[in-house]
């Protein structure tokens, strides 16, 4: 795709690790956080002439460590030599052994976590497009990708999405639109018609040198609230604030609460089980990671009703829509449960009186809640 477009994007690569202070936490252990440090001086460091490729250039390296994963990074060298840049073995050398690589994995984890969250939420590889999440890549298998996954699929979006007048030869001029018949007047969406209680769940941004959990603070300072009031004043706070997609309330005296406004809202990665309140705006909001289902046998319910017969059967294979159509088609549903299956599809599973905070979280599972206005 670069050699095709290569001259009309920023491209960049960050990591998905966890800062540790002393270290990082990456999924398979050390060897992969410092493949990932001698990647980021790679980067830095390598030759952008047009001999050995342009500004990206840096690929021909990755192209040669992916080839023997099992060896990175005792293979650095070797492939820096193969990629025609021997002569920056040293500099990768002392950036990866020193500060200054350790300081690009920070920068790179942030701002790995300030568009995609943690793992398992944000997995690798993570493709972003014009500031919006585009495609998942992973164990071979794609997975949410509006732009589609093949290569002509993203050079095709990335040339309509350029407006500049040096369009690349990979870019097709295109024929002039047929005029379009004028459209059926339809009344103005309305994405966040309800909204969603999740209790005992409070979410808020990063705090000194500790990460976000699950969303991002509106209020100034951070941990301050906006006023003490009533819940339905809260969301009208919110609904009025740029950015605001929830609000995290704590009781007061009086039946008022003290409310926080937040942002990028991600309930798996919220504490639960707390003295806190947490309303996101939305007909459907995930709650990535937990498994919400009946009692089983002799074991109590794990915050939900199992619709299902049997209970621990699935109403079929099918994407997410078409899956929460089913909930919504259901009496007493008001949220699914999924499980991935084959071909980008999830096994569906419709479940009532759930209560999120009380579910299995951090599983292979997630669950949508409806705002319970079908």
């Amino acid at each position: 795709m670069l050699s095709k477009v290569g001259n009309i994007v920023d491209f960049r690569i960050n990591m998905i690790a966890e800062d540790a202070g002393s270290g990082f936490n990456c999924m398979h252990g050390n060897s992969e956080c410092m493949g990932d440090i001698v990647e980021l001086c790679v980067m830095k460091y390598f030759p952008t002439n047009q001999t050995l490729g342009g500004k990206y250039a840096f690929m021909n390296y990755f192209r040669c460590v992916a080839s023997s994963q099992g060896k990175i990074p005792s293979n650095t060298d070797d492939c820096l030599k193969s990629s025609g840049a021997s002569d920056i073995i040293p500099k990768v050398a002392s950036c990866s052994g020193g500060d200054e690589g350790k300081q690009l994995m920070r920068d790179s984890i942030s701002y790995t976590l300030a568009r995609c969250g943690h793992h398992p939420s944000c997995r690798s590889c993570t493709m972003w497009f014009q500031g919006k999440q585009a495609c998942i890549e992973d164990d071979g298998k794609w997975y949410d990708c509006p732009v589609g996954h093949t290569l002509d699929a993203w050079v095709k979006a990335i040339c309509n999405a350029y407006t500049g007048s040096d369009k690349p030869d990979a870019c097709p001029t295109p024929a002039p639109p047929t005029p379009a018949p004028p459209p059926t007047p339809s009344p103005p969406p309305t994405p966040f018609s309800g909204w969603v209680p999740n209790l005992g769940f409070n979410c808020y941004g990063a705090r000194g040198s500790s990460p976000a959990h699950g969303a991002k603070d509106l209020e100034n300072p951070p941990d301050s609230s906006c006023g003490v009031m009533s819940i339905s004043d809260c969301k009208k706070k919110c609904v009025d604030t740029t950015e605001c997609d929830g609000v995290t309330v704590s009781g007061a005296s009086g039946g008022l609460y003290n409310c926080y406004r937040k942002g990028d809202i991600k309930l798996g990665e919220c504490d639960h089980g707390t003295g806190f309140d947490t309303y996101v705006r939305g007909n459907w909001v995930l709650g990535s990671g937990f498994n919400c289902y009946g009692a089983r046998g002799g074991n109590p319910s794990h915050g939900a009703k199992d619709l299902e017969n049997p209970p621990d059967s699935s109403c079929g294979v099918m994407s997410i829509s078409d899956c929460e159509k089913k909930c919504s088609n259901t009496t007493s549903c008001d949220a699914v449960t999924v499980s991935k299956a084959d071909g980008g599809l999830y096994n569906c599973y419709r479940k009532g009186d759930v209560v999120l905070g009380k579910c299995d979280s951090h599983t292979g599972f997630d669950t949508y809640v409806h705002d319970g206005t079908f």
